[in-house]
């Protein structure tokens, strides 16, 4: 009995000094309470329906791994990959157009993101351009028909005194101008996490083409991510992942350089917004948030000290393994270091929620419809892009493309 309570009072010890003592990392984290408010009701305009179990596999000769965004060029599909690899499709046939935006690092496989590279955004600019939001080096313009990759912000150089840790999608104006969400200056794509839990470091930054330099336009998001220039390129739209909602940043009149909410409260995570084709929106959630289920950013917000914790915790069992592995250098080791900065299961893209939601709102942020399924085929949707005839659906978490008729979409 007496060696149980001395076992019970190291333990309470241990984690009395994981919450509160001074000095242990990670050092770059505030941790504020937040309280987030509750999620608006599948009802209404957002009522459960099945119209993504409509979408189709595209037939494609090769397995993806993570088609997170699209983009198109006549009958071309190109989309980027786990791994920073960018692709072109056509006819059900792919070919390789840059295996990475940065050559100069070593890849040691698709779990190894931060040197292999994650395309997380792309968009073709009326220069005939491709831009790339690559997670884990920068924004680059690319040349589709030559291969050629210009930088135009890198990871490696500092805006407004810090690094962007974080490039994930973008949009491009008529004026050549970028802009792009740098989710955050603390956590880079392999350490998401740290972004989530501590109070939000994310920015919307443009990048202007005539000075070649770039300007953060909103600071402070929680996770900053998906980017959208409306209709007249009078405002710009970026979603808050962490806080369930979009934020709008005026560009025009009498409220330019100002920004707001368009839109809060949202049933789940939100990823990439796009053009609904009607001068509104697709808002893409990447994970369901409704009232009748335990919320994970709800929970939390709340909690700073718990939050501080687990970072605390991740941070010591990341260090014991890079020890480890500094010693005795091995692939194996690297991958579990990996594997702990994903959070293990919670991280792995590939068992997201079945359930996906795409909320339509007009161009005023009034929401119009929604887009759901009940079965899948589609996981973990990160974004919807309309074609002629067909609406291309994106995912980190699916090895497929898939694709659902316009029609079904009214």
């Amino acid at each position: 009995m007496g060696l149980l309570l001395k076992l019970l009072a190291i333990i309470v010890l241990s984690i009395a000094v994981i919450f509160f003592a001074p000095g242990i990392p990670p050092h770059n984290l505030q941790f504020e309470a937040y309280t987030l408010e509750s999620p608006l009701p599948l009802e209404g305009k957002l009522a459960n329906n099945n119209i993504l179990d409509k979408a189709e596999e595209i037939k494609v000769d090769r397995e993806f791994q993570g088609p997170e965004s699209i983009a198109f060029r006549g009958d071309e599909i190109f989309t980027g990959l786990i791994g920073g690899e960018l692709v072109r499709i056509k006819n059900g046939k792919s070919t390789t157009i840059i295996e990475k935006t940065k050559n100069n690092k070593p890849c040691e496989g698709s779990w190894d993101v931060k040197n292999c590279g994650r395309i997380a955004g792309l968009r073709f600019g009326f220069d005939g351009k491709l831009y790339v939001a690559d997670a884990a080096n920068g924004i680059f313009k690319v040349d589709v028909d030559a291969g050629s990759v210009e930088t135009l912000a890198s990871c490696d150089v500092e805006i407004d005194g810090k690094r962007p840790l974080y490039p994930d999608d973008l949009d491009v104006g008529k004026d050549g101008s970028v802009y792009w969400s740098d989710a955050s200056t603390v956590a880079d794509v392999q350490n998401t996490l740290f972004e989530f839990l501590g109070s939000g470091t994310g920015r919307l930054i443009k990048y202007d083409p005539k000075t070649k330099k770039n300007t953060v336009l909103i600071s402070s998001m929680h996770f900053s991510n998906g980017v959208q220039l409306s209709e007249n390129e009078d405002f710009v739209l970026v979603t808050e992942t962490a806080r369930a909602r979009v934020l709008r940043y005026y560009l025009k009149g009498e409220t330019k350089g100002k920004s707001d909410i368009f839109i809060d409260r949202l049933p789940g995570l939100p990823d990439n917004v796009r053009p609904n084709g009607k001068g509104g929106f697709y808002i893409v959630l990447i994970s369901p948030r409704v009232a009748s289920e335990v919320s994970l950013v709800d929970l939390i917000g709340p909690l700073p000290l718990v939050r501080r914790f687990i970072c605390r915790i991740l941070h010591l069992v990341v260090a014991s393994l890079q020890f480890v592995d500094s010693f005795f250098p091995s692939t194996v080791t690297r991958e579990w270091i990996a594997y702990v900065q994903h959070v293990g299961p919670l991280g792995d893209l590939e068992k997201l929620p079945y359930k996906s939601i795409v909320v339509e709102t007009d161009g005023t942020g009034n929401i119009i419809g929604s887009l759901q399924n009940e079965k899948g085929p589609v996981t973990g949707l990160s974004e919807i892009r309309l074609d002629k005839e067909y609406a291309y659906l994106g995912s980190p978490a699916q090895r497929k493309m898939f694709r659902i008729k316009r029609e079904f979409l009214k």
